[in-house]
């Protein structure tokens, strides 16, 4: 299934299931042929009595939104060549707008004439309403005091005595009607019976069409039914469109040898499924658990397609830092559409591991990018059951998954797409996080990381690559070094056939890993000596000084870090003799190992990544029977 029809086939179940125009905390599904508006300074909400009455108007608090009803040509107006339908700029309703007035009210006049009576005792209301010629007056006065009109201009005095202007030409006027045949008051936003009128008004009108018009009539390729074909289509991002061509024959005048080959060859999608398709994506990007900026103009949206809150919370990208991925989610939805109990859990099988969504869902996920002025384009979709989802969620968790102990407490953490982009290119330059600077880049790695966890593929190398060098530079991480080790080695533990563990693997021959025990040893022997002589250590160790030297030169750099760590190594058997001799046995097996390979020509050579599980082995190793050596000594007592 193409990402059009999926997103057609889950606005049609939405419909279905009554979620659509459901009004609650979060986004709203909008019904057919509407819109919504962001205010930001530019919206009135004028309220009336319910005998019609101008109360009062009010500038409607910033991110609040409006819904309203449009039309094919209104909602992709570039200027103010189509009006909307009883919400639009302020303009919009003066006489003097000549033939966009006359189209305004003779449209209205067309839809009250068809609708209910109590529709039509609302829309008649808000017809008078913007007839009257003292509206912009009663709305001055009300928003200001002693204001002075010239056209759409009104001037007023601020409490400092200020002289100030505002242009209101522009500016949307929503209309909330108090009390509004005796109930509640009703707003164009939130009357959802006006606005099943209006998609009954605009189904009626297409049917008069179909018989005056047939030409304008066709098969509609989606959704097989015979529709109005689109002229225009909704956009995406601003005016940035991902159907951009009329479906139109005129629009293709030349392109094809003649009217059998043009009808053959064209897109054709209706008007009502192509407000199906943006409508349902526009709600999916609104909303905070489906859409998700990915950097640059690029954004991700994900859904089942019996789930469309998206609630499931398979967070791809976030969390930010490696250890959150696995935290307890609350339970604390509050979106009007709500998702099953099925897939309300997928959150959490991804956190634990234990599938909770059934193997039926279909899962979907889009990456869509501003291309240019006006286009958008798909960059990636796949369509996935709920089995395959977990097969390939698993096969991320099982190679990628590395298990550290964090004061005592072993814990298994799993790197998330974001960890493991920031890890491999992000600066460390902030406390809170890995900086990046480039989001086009960011985002062009985000998809193609996102592809190898969806498909069930490996990371690509050239991200492994990257996470091998960063490794051997802790200094360039003076905030998130133990970040970046331990995602690099959730990455890296299975690479190139290798399995490392993060236990201590006695048995490992390998030069690389050898090193790196060894360059634990000497990280110990320092660490060591100032926790059990001076108490705290507030520096790097020579180990940590030395490590971008050391796994570029080991045999020189281990030279070094012996005569640097000399002293105390022997201020440590004075104090600690315990550990200072078991330290001392652990460096001599190393060196005997390492021997084995002095003759190799390969042995002076730089580390390969192998260091770090063997750095890492030895660091584990020596805490943890540290602690168990402490826990007997304990129970001995």
């Amino acid at each position: 299934m193409d990402f059009f029809t999926s997103l057609w086939k889950t606005y049609k179940r939405a419909q279905e299931e009554n979620l659509v125009d459901q009004h609650g905390d979060g986004p709203v599904l909008l019904p057919l042929y509407h819109e919504n508006k962001r205010a930001n300074k530019n919206i009135i909400n004028v309220r009336l009595n319910n005998d019609g009455t101008f109360r009062t108007a009010e500038w409607l608090e910033d991110d609040a939104r409006i819904i309203f009803p449009v039309t094919e040509s209104s909602i992709t107006r570039t200027a103010n060549l189509a009006p909307h339908v009883l919400v639009d700029k302020f303009k919009t309703y003066s006489p003097d707008a000549n033939a966009l007035y006359d189209f305004f009210f003779d449209r209205l006049d067309q839809w009250i004439d068809q609708a209910n009576s109590k529709v039509a005792t609302f829309l008649t209301i808000i017809k008078n309403t913007l007839q009257d010629e003292h509206l912009i007056e009663n709305i001055a006065k009300s928003l200001y005091d002693n204001p002075t009109i010239e056209d759409f201009t009104v001037s007023y005095q601020t409490d400092k005595g200020v002289t100030k202007s505002i242009d209101l030409s522009d500016v949307f006027l929503e209309f909330t009607i108090e009390q509004f045949n005796g109930l509640q008051d009703k707003s164009v936003t939130n009357y959802t019976e006006l606005h099943q009128s209006y998609v009954d008004f605009v189904e009626t009108q297409n049917q008069k069409d179909a018989i005056e018009h047939p030409e304008w009539f066709d098969t509609c390729m989606i959704s097989g039914t015979k529709q109005r074909i689109a002229k225009n289509h909704r956009t995406v991002f601003g005016r940035s469109g991902l159907i951009s061509i009329s479906n139109h024959s005129e629009a293709y005048k030349g392109r094809y040898k003649d009217q059998k080959d043009a009808k053959e060859n064209m897109i054709r999608i209706g008007q009502e499924t192509s407000d199906m398709i943006h409508l349902m994506l526009k709600y999916l990007l609104e909303n905070k658990n489906s859409g998700v900026w990915l950097g640059g103009d690029q954004y991700m949206v994900t859904w089942f397609d019996d789930d469309l809150i998206n609630n499931h919370g398979l967070d791809l990208k976030q969390p930010k830092t490696f250890e959150n991925l696995f935290d307890a989610i609350p339970d604390n939805d509050t979106a009007t559409v709500k998702p099953n109990q099925t897939n309300k859990n997928i959150r959490n099988s991804v956190a634990t591991g234990v599938k909770r969504y059934d193997d039926q869902a279909t899962y979907n996920i889009a990456i869509l990018n501003k291309t240019a002025p006006g286009r958008t384009s798909l960059k990636y979709f796949r369509q996935l059951s709920g089995s395959q989802l977990t097969k390939n969620l698993n096969k991320w968790i099982e190679n990628y998954s590395w298990t550290s102990s964090y004061k005592g407490v072993d814990r298994r953490k799993t790197p998330s797409i974001q960890n493991v982009l920031t890890v491999a290119f992000g600066i460390d330059r902030k406390a809170q996080y890995l900086d990046f600077d480039n989001e086009a880049f960011q985002s062009v790695l985000y998809q193609e990381l996102l592809s190898t966890l969806i498909d069930g593929k490996s990371i690509p190398q050239s991200i492994t690559q990257k996470m091998k060098v960063n490794i051997k530079s802790p200094q360039r991480y003076p905030h998130h070094w133990q970040h970046v080790l331990e995602t690099s080695m959730g990455v890296l533990h299975k690479a190139n056939g290798k399995d490392f563990s993060p236990m201590l693997d006695q048995k490992e021959t390998d030069r690389s890993y050898l090193f790196g025990r060894l360059l634990a040893i000497y990280e110990l022997i320092e660490r060591q000596k100032y926790y059990h002589i001076d108490g705290q250590m507030d520096r790097d160790t020579n180990a940590k000084r030395l490590w971008t030297a050391y796994t570029s030169n080991p045999t020189k750099v281990m030279t070094q870090l012996e005569n640097k760590t000399k002293s105390y190594e022997e201020a440590l058997f004075k104090r600690s003799p315990g550990i200072a001799i078991k330290l001392q046995k652990e460096k001599q097996a190393i060196i005997t190992a390492l021997d084995e390979h002095r003759q190799d020509k390969n042995f002076s050579k730089p580390l390969d990544y192998t260091f770090i599980f063997g750095y890492n082995g030895q660091i584990n190793q020596f805490y943890q029977k540290s602690e168990s050596e402490t826990l007997d000594a304990n129970s001995s007592k």
